[in-house]
């Protein structure tokens, strides 16, 4: 089960109980979201073990956490064919891991890197030997050797008549007004990792649009 509030007002109040920090497993950009609204007036590190990491999780207590006491990185290698996201996630979740145990995969190539809670580390290091057909070896690295992320960032000038939600949609991802307002209505279009049910919502400079299935879209 993915973590929601409840979870993290527990660990508050863990927190507030005997004064030390505590962390959360891994939280989606929503979830984590929520958590910051929660958190108000706390001290908290928010990580996910590299800046761009979207799945983070949150050391409660502390706003400066050794983030190694927490998450470490597995990087699994190939020796034959490519590795690719969804069979790294799934060969993973079929050791009976949970999901909020798994942070971001970066893949690239015959190579991965796997951010984790820490406490998986020696279970996954000890079982993890194939991915999908294919025959892999693991091992950890330190957090400052994981693999970077190539850029795939592409800006785009547009132009809108209205800064409503539907028209926005509808030309950053080149589809129909229809179109953009039924994504909206099958609750498809995030708004800052949010779902958005309002299509005549007004769109400021800095949100991140998403539609399931469309790549991302930032209004600057």
């Amino acid at each position: 089960m993915e973590y929601n509030i409840a979870k993290i007002k527990d660990k508050i109040r863990s927190y507030e109980k005997n004064g030390n920090e505590t962390s959360t497993y891994f939280l989606t950009p929503a979830q984590v979201q929520e958590a910051i609204f929660v958190l108000r007036g706390y001290d908290y590190t928010l990580s996910g073990g590299f800046s761009e990491a979207e799945r983070k999780i949150i050391i409660i207590g502390n706003k400066e956490a050794n983030i190694g006491k927490y998450l470490s990185i597995i990087r699994v290698q190939s020796f034959q064919k490519e590795l690719h996201h969804p069979n790294v996630l799934g060969s993973v979740l079929g050791l009976g891991i949970k999901r909020e145990m798994i942070g971001d995969i970066i893949v690239k190539d015959k190579c991965c890197d796997i951010i984790i809670i820490r406490e998986m580390k020696e279970y996954i290091l000890n079982n993890l030997h194939m991915i999908g057909s294919e025959k892999v070896e693991a091992r950890e690295v330190n957090l400052k050797e994981i693999l970077s992320i190539d850029a795939q960032k592409k800006v785009r000038n547009i132009s809108v008549a209205s800064l409503r939600l539907d028209a926005v949609i509808s030309v950053a991802f080149g589809i129909s007004r229809e179109k953009s307002n039924s994504l909206v209505s099958q609750e498809k279009i995030l708004i800052n990792f949010l779902p958005c049910t309002n299509n005549s919502k007004t769109i400021k400079a800095g949100d991140l649009i998403s539609a399931r299935g469309f790549r991302k879209n930032k209004n600057s």
